[in-house]
Parts: C-alpha cells; sequence; structure tokens
C-alpha cells in the first residue's frame, strides 16, 4: 500500500471512531461474563424491545397554564438552558463583537460573534506572519446553560459536529473543549451522535432509519422540557381536563417522588448515570426512555470507580456511582437519591445554597452531628456541603468544577471506595449488578462492543480475541446491526478486509447503520485494491456527507487507478481544501500533478505545502 493510501485510510478511520456508537471500558479478562445466571436467547426472543410510540406528548408550554409558578422557577435552571439555536441565545452577557483566538497548535482556531451571527475558523499562517487560510463554519446551536461552559455545534445538511471551541464561565474564556488537544486530527469533524442529544436536548424525532441525523424540524422542543421526567403529558391534560378529583392515583402523569426507588432514580440515570461505559440494550435507541421505565429497559452501564483520582481531580459525570459510594447512600438502603437533595425545578440561590442543602442534611442528620466547634462552624458559613462535597476540579474538562458526591468525612480524604483505580485498574462491574439481569448472550454483546471502544480510547488496537464474544452475540441475534459493524472493524484492524467486507455488507440496510456500513465497506474495498466497487462507496457516502475530506482522499486515489487523472487531482484538491492539514494528501496531490504534465502547478502546490508545514500562530 502507498503512502498516500495509508494517509487516506487513515482519515476514514478517524471518522468511523467518532461515529462509534458503542460507549464502553471494560477489563479485557472478562471474569464477569460467567457470572450470569440465566441463559442463552434465541433470536426471536430480541423482538421483545420496541421502541415506544412517539405520541402523546403535548410540550412544555401545555404545562404553564396550570403550573405557572413551577414553570417560572424551572426557566432559570441550567437543564431549561440546556439546547439553543444561535439565534435564540443572548449574547449580552458574552464578549462578542471581535474575534477571539485559542490556540490549536500550529493553527488558530478563531471565534467570530457578529450581529448574533458565530462563526468559527481555523486559521493557518506562515513563519513570516502571513496568514495561509481560513477556514470557518457558522455555527448553528449552542449546547449548555453557561454556568460552566458553552459547546457549539455546526450543521452540515442532516449532520452535526462539534466545534474544538468551547466557552469556559469559571475562566471567562475561550478554550479547546473536552477531549481536544492541540494540532487534534478531528478538527470540526467530531460528529455528533443520539448519544449526545439525547441528554442535552429536549425532544427530538430522528430519522427513523439513519442515526446521528437531525433536519431542522427534528428539535421538536429543544431544551429540556416536563415530559422528559414527567413522560407524555397529552393523557394528563385530557385526564384534568375532565374534572377528575386531585391527587386521582389514576392520573397517568408520572410523579418521579412516588415511584419505586429505582425507577424514581432512573429518571435521572436516564442523563446521570453513564458510568465508564454505557451501551444501548438491544432494537433501543438512546430516545426510547419513558419516566416510569428503569434504565436498564434501555441501558446496561459498567462502572469501575468513583472516578476521584489521587491527585484530587474528578471525571464529570460521574455523581450517580459517587454517590451510591458514599456511607450516606449504603446506609439510608434505598431512600437517598437525586431529589433527595435537588429539587429538579429550581436552584437555589447564592445566598439560599448554604441553608437550603443544609437543610437537605438535616432530614438524617441532627445539628449535633457536626464535630466542629462553633467557632470553626462559623468560619465554615455552617455549610455542611462545603466540607462534605467539595468542589473538585474536573480530570476530563479544563476550567470545570464539580460537586464530590462521594460525602466525605474531611474534605481531600479519599472516600470510601471498595474499589480504588490503582487497585483494580481497567476493572469494571455491571452498575448495580445487572450482569445478573442479563442472559448470556447479552453480556457477551455488551464486553464485545465496550471492549472494542476501551482499547480505541487507549489507542491500542482492539485484539483479535474479542472475536469469541462478537461470535456469541450473533449466535443469538444475526442481524445485531452494532454488533456486525463493529466485528466488521475487528476484522479490519486484523487485516482480514474480505472478512470485513461480508460483515459490513450484512449491515448496510439495517436501520441506523448505513453510513458506517458504506463507510466499512470503502475502506475494505480500498485496502483490496478493488478500485470501482471503492469509488462506488465512496460516491454513496459523499451524497450523504459530502465534507468527508478522507472520503475525498480515497475516492482521489481510486480515480488515479483507474486511469481518472483528472478527477482523481480534482478530488484531492477538494479533499485539502476541507482539511488543510492533510499533508500527505498534499504531498500525493504534488507527485500527480508533476505526473500529468503540470509541474508549475506541482511547484506551487509544493511551496503551499512548505508553508503549511512551518505554520505556527503569529506572535501577537
Amino acid at each position: 500500500m502507498t503512502r498516500s493510501r495509508t494517509v487516506a485510510l487513515a482519515c476514514c478511520l478517524i471518522a468511523a471512531t467518532i461515529l462509534s456508537a458503542a460507549v464502553l471500558l471494560v477489563r479485557e479478562s472478562g471474569e464477569q461474563a460467567g457470572t450470569a445466571a440465566s441463559g442463552s436467547r434465541d433470536a426471536s426472543s430480541v423482538v421483545e424491545y420496541s421502541t415506544p410510540p412517539t405520541e402523546g406528548f403535548a410540550g412544555s408550554d401545555a404545562c404553564v397554564e396550570c403550573h405557572a409558578e413551577i414553570a417560572e422557577s424551572y426557566a432559570t435552571h441550567p437543564m431549561a438552558q440546556s439546547f439553543r439555536s444561535i439565534e435564540q441565545f443572548d449574547w449580552s452577557a458574552y464578549p462578542a463583537g471581535a474575534a477571539h483566538r485559542v490556540n490549536g497548535g500550529s493553527s488558530v482556531l478563531e471565534v467570530r460573534c457578529e450581529d448574533g451571527h458565530v462563526s468559527h475558523h481555523e486559521l493557518l499562517f506562515d513563519q513570516a506572519g502571513d496568514q495561509i487560510c481560513d477556514t470557518g463554519y457558522p455555527m448553528s446551536y449552542v449546547i449548555g446553560s453557561g454556568q460552566r461552559a458553552l459547546a457549539f455545534l455546526q450543521r452540515r445538511g442532516d449532520a452535526l459536529f462539534m466545534s474544538p471551541v468551547n466557552w469556559y464561565a469559571r475562566s471567562q474564556s475561550w478554550g479547546l473543549a473536552p477531549s481536544y488537544r492541540a494540532n487534534d486530527p478531528r478538527r470540526f469533524d467530531r460528529r455528533v451522535v443520539d448519544q449526545c442529544l439525547a441528554c442535552h436536548a429536549g425532544r427530538i424525532e430522528p430519522q427513523s432509519r439513519r442515526a446521528n441525523a437531525y433536519s431542522a424540524g427534528a428539535f421538536v422542543e429543544m431544551q429540556i422540557g416536563c415530559e422528559k421526567c414527567h413522560g407524555p403529558g397529552a393523557e394528563h391534560i385530557a385526564f384534568q381536563t375532565a374534572g377528575k378529583p386531585a391527587g386521582d392515583e389514576s392520573d397517568p402523569i408520572i410523579n418521579p417522588a412516588k415511584l419505586s426507588t429505582n425507577l424514581r432514580d432512573s429518571v435521572c440515570y436516564q442523563c446521570h448515570l453513564q458510568g465508564v461505559a454505557r451501551v444501548r440494550r438491544p432494537q433501543r435507541s438512546e430516545f426510547d426512555f419513558r419516566p416510569g421505565q428503569s434504565y436498564e429497559d434501555i441501558w446496561t452501564v459498567m462502572v469501575a470507580d468513583t472516578g476521584v483520582g489521587a491527585d484530587g481531580r474528578t471525571h464529570t459525570i460521574s455523581h450517580v456511582t459517587q454517590m451510591r459510594d458514599s456511607l450516606c447512600f449504603k446506609k439510608g438502603e434505598g431512600t437517598l437519591g437525586c431529589i433527595s437533595c435537588h429539587d429538579p425545578h429550581r436552584l437555589p440561590t447564592a445566598t439560599e445554597r448554604v441553608e437550603f442543602y443544609r437543610s437537605r442534611c438535616l432530614k438524617c442528620h441532627t445539628d449535633e452531628s457536626c464535630r466542629l466547634t462553633p467557632e470553626q462552624r462559623h468560619g465554615r458559613q455552617n455549610s455542611c456541603i462545603d466540607c462534605h462535597m467539595p468542589a473538585l476540579n474536573a480530570s476530563n474538562v479544563s476550567h470545570v468544577s464539580q460537586t464530590d458526591h462521594r460525602i466525605v468525612r474531611f474534605a481531600g480524604q479519599s472516600g470510601h471506595s471498595e474499589h480504588k483505580p490503582e487497585e483494580t485498574g481497567a476493572s469494571l462491574q455491571f452498575f448495580d449488578a445487572s450482569h445478573q439481569r442479563l442472559p448470556e448472550w447479552e453480556q457477551a454483546r455488551v464486553l464485545a462492543l465496550g471492549s472494542w471502544t476501551y482499547f480505541l480510547k487507549r489507542g491500542q488496537t482492539p485484539p483479535a480475541s474479542l472475536t469469541k464474544w462478537f461470535q456469541q452475540s450473533l449466535a443469538a441475534w444475526p442481524d445485531d446491526a452494532d454488533v456486525l459493524t463493529t466485528f466488521a472493524a475487528l476484522q479490519l484492524e486484523h487485516s482480514t478486509p474480505a472478512q470485513a467486507f461480508e460483515f459490513y455488507q450484512s449491515a448496510i440496510d439495517l436501520p441506523g447503520v448505513k453510513e458506517a456500513a458504506l463507510e466499512g465497506c470503502l475502506r475494505s474495498c480500498y485496502r483490496q485494491a478493488k478500485w470501482n466497487q471503492a469509488l462506488q462507496f465512496a460516491d454513496e457516502l459523499l451524497a450523504i456527507e459530502a465534507s468527508s475530506a478522507g472520503t475525498h482522499a480515497m475516492r482521489a486515489d481510486a480515480l488515479w487507478n483507474l486511469g481518472r487523472s483528472d478527477e482523481a487531482v480534482e478530488a484531492a484538491r477538494q479533499a485539502v481544501t476541507l482539511n488543510p492539514l492533510l499533508i500527505q494528501v498534499h504531498e500525493w496531490l504534488i507527485d500527480k500533478l508533476s505526473r500529468t504534465g503540470q509541474p508549475e502547478a506541482a511547484r506551487r502546490q509544493e511551496r503551499l505545502l512548505q508553508r503549511i508545514q512551518t505554520a505556527r500562530p503569529p506572535k501577537d
């Protein structure tokens, strides 16, 4: 394989990793797989997992007439400001009207806010400080309330992509988004997936057969609204309109406070329980959860530890695992949950904060429980949470802190976890012993999908030994789209592209994975130098997502090998226009321009490449 073909393939592999639906880390040995009590299923039993209907929703505005006071207080809650269009966003409290720059490594990332329009740019400057190029992306949506941070999304057709730049409230500055680093190859091509929007947006009606695709009309309710926690409200409104007595238990609305412990907490867990890994159950989508269900109806979650490292920093979205590791939770025997301390309809103001949370603690403790002297307590505002739930810096998100939910006895102590990171390494557990409620084939499915992602996140090649779990899962359910595409990717990693192609082909017409399957077919054919097929799949992919530089690069190589040199050069130009940092595609283009009798064009391209290779942010 030529060097340029390797580069083009690498571009596609990066995209495949971003599009991966499985987010699950798990130990390689898979000891838990042998602990299940239940047996295997045949494929027919999988059909019982059906998608809930989309009917029955009334929208949050319909709740205001009867619940005006709650609606007014909730309007100031961060959840009520979770997702907005750029046009809806109020920029008055944020720096605007000028360009704001972030060091992206060899490039400069620039934010421009003008007249309600926001665009993010990648700029390259040569050693003389002269601008080489300016690649701009208009932003379409804002994620977050701004209490901690703001993230930005761009729309390209029906696909959404994250910007590598965030706004951070604590530092009052722009900076790289979580998990991004300088010279990050994902640039502006990090695909937004269903799992992101299922929690950050209110109600979405996605395309039925295409995952991670959202038309402008898909956002039925942008902000997290009433029905996210109380369930579809149309029947409740009809019930109340009929004049039923207040408090009638046949009212179809869900009041989480009246649910059993598991179902009550599941309302919060639908977004706040991510664990180390979370995988959708068969035939479920990220949008299927309805209040009154158990989170286990939709996801299997795996955890390792509390997310607090030896350096005292915590991993974000680890509230649930920290809370469940606390002595308060363990001794409460199921009485302590999220809404024991949090009012989901309002946040206490800065002046209310200490007494608000102190009153929650005193539901179980007494004022005499505190061992500090009155003088010491006065010096700390008599605040329970400032001592026992201090703010910790986040280890995976810069400029952000998170409250320590372990409820430690003394600030700075390690907590009560029986599974410290230094002892367990990558060892995981099924959250709340959920493996006991899964058949063996589904445990194998979780282990297969999770291990794949675990190794990719560590920058390691997933081992071929994962095959046994994929095979066990597929034996029970041969048409599992996620397993088929991931198993195919494993085959491709281990240089068996012909076998990979067969699995991708098996999945290509299954709901939700067409793009991943097409991309896999392209990579498989490319590896085997099947140029006509590679070109066919590249064209199909570009008809769906025209801005993929990696696909354009592979298309260029396929065209060249088919003798279509002019089209090949044009495709390569398109690739480096979309991503000027594809150095080896520039090199490919220089070589092909020279071969086709275009020496001056080749020299211009070479001079451009030299400027890009030595690009650096200007000193000012």
